[in-house]
C-alpha cells in the first residue's frame, strides 16, 4: 500500500500552494502602481525549509516551485534531484512528467474536433460512425449503457465503470494492452455505479476520446495536440512521448516508508 505517503505528499504540496497563494494575495490587496516585490520574495524565500521538510515528509523526490507577477517569473526554487541515482537535482530546464494534467489537453483536443464540425459533444458513439465500441460485434458489453456514451461522458468520468488500472501495467514498465484495444477493454469494464448518476474517475475515458481524436483526425494523438496547442503556443519542451532531452525528471512511487522507487524507466 503507498496511499497513506501519497496522501501526505499531495496534501503537503496543497498546503504549500496554500501558503504561497496567501502570501501572493496579501500582496495584490496592497499593490501599487510601482509595487516593491522584496517582502513578497523575502517570504516566499523564508518557506523553503518548510517546503523541503513537506518534500522529505511526503515521499516527493523532488520539485520545483515558480511564481509569476504579471508575466514575469519572480521566484523560482527547485528541492531534491530529478534523477535519485546520479543524485542529479533538477533545474528551470529540466521536463516534468505532468501525469493526468494530460487530460486537459486531450479534452481540447476534441474539443477543437467538436469546433471543426468533426465530432459532436452528445452524438452517442454507438450511432456516429466516429468509432466501433466494440471491436467484436457479437461480444456483449458488460455495461448495458455503453452504446449510448458521448463525448461528454468520456470527458466528465460519467461511464460508471470499475477503474482496471493493473490493465495498463502491473510493477513492470511494459504496457500490457494494445492501444487498438482500447474500445473492447471499455465494453467490458464491470458498472460500479448508474451510468451518468455521478462523476467516478476513470483513466479508461480519457484513453478512447484520445483513439477517437486519432481515428477522426488521422494524426498520432502526440502529431495532433502538438500541431493543434504546443506549436502555436511555443510550447518546445512539452511532449506526449519521452522527452528528447536528457534533463527530465525520473518518474517514482513512494513506498510506505517514504522511499523513492522507480516505477517507471520509459519516464
Amino acid at each position: 500500500m503507498y496511499a497513506s505517503v501519497t496522501v501526505l505528499s499531495t496534501l503537503a504540496l496543497a498546503l504549500v500552494a496554500h501558503r504561497i497563494s496567501d502570501i501572493l494575495s496579501a500582496h495584490r490587496s496592497s499593490e501599487s502602481p510601482r509595487p516593491n516585490l522584496k517582502p513578497v520574495l523575502d517570504r516566499l524565500a523564508s518557506l523553503e525549509t518548510q517546503i523541503e521538510e513537506l518534500r522529505s515528509i511526503g515521499g516527493n523526490v523532488g520539485l520545483s516551485i515558480g511564481v509569476a507577477h504579471k508575466g514575469t517569473s519572480i521566484f523560482e526554487k527547485h528541492f531534491g534531484f530529478r534523477n535519485v541515482n546520479s543524485a542529479t537535482p533538477p533545474d528551470s530546464e529540466t521536463v516534468q512528467h505532468i501525469g493526468s494534467m494530460t487530460k486537459a489537453f486531450v479534452a481540447a483536443a476534441a474539443a477543437s474536433l467538436v469546433e471543426d464540425g468533426k465530432l459532436s459533444w452528445e452524438t452517442p458513439l454507438g450511432e456516429s460512425g466516429v468509432v466501433p465500441l466494440f471491436c467484436e460485434s457479437n461480444t456483449e458489453p458488460e455495461n448495458k449503457s455503453l452504446p449510448q456514451v458521448n463525448l461528454l461522458d468520456l470527458l466528465a468520468h460519467r461511464l460508471g465503470v470499475a477503474m482496471k488500472q493493473s490493465y495498463w501495467h502491473l510493477m513492470s514498465t511494459a504496457l500490457l494492452s494494445e492501444k487498438a484495444n482500447t474500445a473492447h477493454i471499455v465494453s467490458k469494464l464491470p458498472p460500479v455505479a448508474e451510468f451518468r448518476s455521478k462523476m467516478s474517475y476513470n483513466n479508461w475515458g480519457y484513453a478512447l476520446v484520445g483513439q477517437i481524436i486519432e481515428h477522426v483526425s488521422g494524426q498520432d494523438l502526440g502529431q495532433f495536440i502538438a500541431q493543434r496547442f504546443f506549436e502555436p503556443l511555443g510550447l518546445k519542451n512539452t511532449t506526449l512521448g519521452k522527452p528528447s532531452s536528457e534533463n527530465y525528471a525520473a518518474s517514482y512511487m513512494a513506498l510506505s516508508d517514504g522511499t523513492p522507487s522507480r516505477w517507471n524507466t520509459r519516464l
